[in-house]
């Protein structure tokens, strides 16, 4: 199984990334078969995709459904790092399904206006 737990993530992103706090009904389908409904925190957001809290983790390249109030995203697990409160698990949004606040707003958001790009300062 590949589990990025003590690998370094590297930010691959350049969207802004917007800081949040919701719960969402997160649903996939292990290597075994076995089926998965749980809840996960979100802990930010951007429109390719996401970060979410568990206690478990999830293997790299899982597909996932992220469940909110009328609606879903399908993305894939990208990384799967182990922290002392649980496992932080970056989720890339499939073609499709891109974040939009005016169809989905977390709970609670702050939008910080950060822009994360690999080798910049």
């Amino acid at each position: 199984m590949k589990f990025a737990d003590n690998a370094p993530m590297e930010d691959k992103r350049h969207d802004i990334r917007n800081q949040c706090a919701d719960l969402l009904d997160i649903h996939w389908v292990d290597s075994r078969g076995k089926v998965h409904d749980e809840f996960a925190a979100l802990d930010d957001i951007s429109p390719p995709g996401a970060c979410i809290k568990m206690d478990r983790r999830i293997k790299i390249g899982t597909i996932v459904d992220l469940k909110y109030p009328g609606g879903k995203f399908v993305g894939q697990v990208i990384y799967c790092k182990r922290e002392p409160i649980g496992y932080y698990i970056g989720v890339e949004f499939q073609e499709g399904y891109r974040w939009d606040r005016r169809k989905y707003k977390p709970e609670h958001l702050l939008h910080l206006g950060l822009k994360l790009v690999k080798g910049k300062k």
